[in-house]
């Protein structure tokens, strides 16, 4: 099943913002080789015409006039846009202040805009007027957004931030949004417990039969973590000098919200892999990317792999008995379950085109975040716009290797330094499968 979805060019400004900065329409073509791909949307010219239009018929144009209720969408597209290109300046920092003074009396959506764009660029100077703001909150998904925002602000209140977040008015266990953002509030997971899980994860017996992709990650999303694969016989894939293939990756949204949230970080979990597809959004570039199926994007028995199923048969025992028995009651690997529940779609692992000056002062520079997908590193020559390094290329090539991308890719963060995860890091993990 490939996703079709908008196609996004430089000349559709609209479309990058929404759907287009990690979209396009996916298309199944023959495998490409290592060198010699092409991509006008990394040259220079087209990089600056991209900026430039961005910044001045989005950012500047939008905002030129003060914040009212009529043109609250122009200014929640150009929250989009400071996002996406990462803009700071002293007069982005006014409108900012402009829009958190009167973010109370403009609509729900605006408010999430606003949110996502105070967390994704760090801005915490706002913590009082949003705490104001949330005792009237009508919105759950707005109560949730505003309540992370609030735990992230202040690493001395975040037990407070907990307790009033489990005590607010809109708050309800039974709701998978707020009970896996609460739980992400709560105290880290024991190290012993994911150690358990990662290797039953490891086990060359766990989903025996299937391509399996592995992606572990820093709890900090901030930093990037590795993807590695396995072969449907058990066997993780190896270089010639016998050393784990792994391939650098990001799980960062560019809000950096937990991944129940729309456009959050990747969600945790288990995702059906579906095939190679090719973008014809320039932001994505011409690299094959790895299509991904989440729970209820699709048909149940496709993400099962069980004909028998009826198309909406879904329930999350079924999703559990994926899992490793000692992962089940493991609450953050249902995160792509709830997610994809509440209506999370489109998320693959891509390359990129993007400038990665946009994010130069970011922790995961050189590598570029989206709107919820994985994605790898690539360089490309800004004159010739051929690709010149391509960490895409390189998990294409392993998951080949391995037999194809018909199985599942598990996502899974742990505790960890504030650091790009690097094989030395994980390789301890693959000790125990390598005495079996």
């Amino acid at each position: 099943m490939k996703k079709i979805l908008h196609i996004c060019s430089t000349s559709t400004l609209k479309h990058i913002l929404f759907t287009g900065l990690f979209s396009g329409l996916f298309l199944h073509l023959p495998a490409q080789t290592s060198d010699s791909v092409f991509c006008k949307d990394a040259t220079r010219p087209a990089q600056q015409k991209l900026y430039q239009n961005i910044s001045r018929n989005i950012i500047q144009k939008n905002l030129r006039d003060s914040l009212s209720i009529n043109n609250a969408d122009a200014w929640a597209t150009a929250f989009d846009a400071i996002l996406l290109v990462n803009q700071k300046s002293a007069w982005i920092d006014q409108k900012i202040s402009e829009a958190v003074s009167k973010s109370a009396a403009m609509p729900v959506y605006f408010q999430i805009k606003l949110i996502a764009l105070l967390q994704g660029q760090h801005r915490y100077g706002f913590r009082e007027n949003m705490e104001k703001n949330w005792a009237n909150v009508k919105d759950t998904g707005l109560a949730a957004m505003t309540a992370w925002y609030l735990y992230c602000s202040d690493s001395g209140r975040q037990h407070m931030v907990a307790s009033a977040f489990r005590n607010h008015p809109l708050y309800d266990s039974a709701k998978p949004m707020m009970r896996m953002v609460y739980k992400q509030m709560q105290a880290k997971p024991e190290m012993s417990d994911l150690n358990r899980i990662i290797s039953a994860i490891l086990s060359p017996n766990y989903l025996r039969g299937h391509t399996l992709t592995f992606c572990l990650l820093p709890q900090n999303r901030n930093y990037p973590g590795l993807i590695v694969v396995r072969d449907s016989s058990g066997n993780w894939l190896r270089d010639d000098h016998q050393q784990i293939n792994h391939v650098p990756v990001l799980a960062r949204s560019i809000s950096n919200m937990p991944g129940i949230f729309h456009l959050g970080n990747t969600p945790r979990g288990l995702y059906r892999m579906d095939g190679f597809g090719r973008s014809l959004s320039g932001m994505i570039g011409p690299s094959e990317n790895v299509q991904l199926t989440m729970p209820y994007e699709y048909k149940a028995g496709h993400f099962f792999m069980d004909s028998s199923l009826q198309d909406n048969e879904w329930s999350l025992d079924m999703y559990k008995k994926l899992l490793p028995p000692e992962a089940e009651v493991y609450e953050p690997l249902h995160e792509s379950f709830f997610a994809g529940q509440s209506g999370r779609t489109e998320i693959i692992i891509h390359g990129h085109t993007t400038n990665p000056l946009w994010y130069r002062d970011a922790a995961f520079w050189p590598m570029i975040p989206s709107n919820g997908c994985l994605t790898t590193k690539e360089r490309w020559d800004e004159t010739t716009g051929l690709r010149l390094e391509s960490g895409q290329q390189a998990l294409t090539n392993i998951i080949r290797k391995a037999g194809g991308p018909n199985g599942y890719l598990i996502v899974l963060d742990i505790p960890f330094r504030d650091k790009a995860m690097e094989l030395a890091d994980i390789i301890g993990y693959f000790q125990p499968v390598i005495s079996r």
